[in-house]
């Protein structure tokens, strides 16, 4: 209730501060760190706004060291995402191959129309189930949903990838689906591992993640994001 109150309160001034200008007069300045994070605050929830920014939304110290992994690179880089949306834009500037799924039909043809030609958005909506659903979502209002076929896009798709984002639903089974898919060298970008059940989920598969905790774009408190390197976890 807290979370939507917030989100409904920056999306009503928000109109009015772009009539004035504020928002183009924070977009000059966006070079400016701490300027950037407050003006992805207005874009929470808006992935064109957030793809503007040039931004995925991990934390900024996550984002800088995948920023350096990637540079040192030397390699065309094939990569895969659950949950698609600002991070699948700034991933397309930088690798030469993504898979991104994504489980609303909606958000993916918004994604879709901006994506260049070597992004492949798959679409994979949840089934409803009973009970005990084999992928569940602790997401409020999905108990009864199951993102089995979500997850299992990974195998479906196939081969390794050199970077995995872990970003959408399902996340705990999500992890273990990427595993096994990982490149020796990759690397796997875990995003809001500060929750505990996602916690949890590393320590079972054994993985020893870096998380990177701080300041995040379109998020007015601090999250985590974890980096899982391959070899060293396999």
């Amino acid at each position: 209730m807290i979370r939507s109150a917030y989100i409904n309160g920056v999306q009503a001034i928000r109109r009015p501060l772009d009539s004035v200008g504020f928002l183009a007069f924070l977009d000059r300045r966006a070079d400016n760190r701490w300027v950037h994070w407050f003006r992805s605050l207005f874009a929470i929830y808006n992935v064109e706004d957030l793809v503007g920014l040039s931004t995925p939304w991990w934390t900024y110290k996550a984002t800088d060291e995948v920023e350096r992994w990637i540079g040192d690179r030397s390699t065309p880089l094939r990569a895969f995402e659950w949950g698609a949306g600002a991070s699948t834009m700034w991933l397309s500037s930088r690798v030469a191959e993504l898979h991104s799924v994504e489980h609303h039909p909606d958000f993916a043809d918004t994604v879709r129309s901006m994506a260049p030609d070597h992004v492949t958005l798959h679409v994979v909506e949840p089934k409803t189930t009973g009970a005990n659903p084999v992928a569940p979502s602790t997401k409020p209002g999905h108990e009864h949903l199951d993102f089995e076929e979500y997850v299992a896009t990974i195998g479906d798709v196939g081969g390794s990838f050199d970077l995995i984002v872990i970003d959408g639903r399902a996340r705990s089974t999500c992890l273990a689906a990427a595993l096994p898919h990982l490149a020796d060298d990759g690397m796997i970008v875990f995003d809001n591992t500060n929750r505990d059940e996602y916690r949890q989920a590393m320590s079972s598969h054994g993985v020893e993640p870096n998380d990177f905790r701080g300041l995040t774009p379109a998020a007015p408190f601090p999250t985590t994001t974890s980096l899982i390197h391959g070899g060293a976890n396999s």
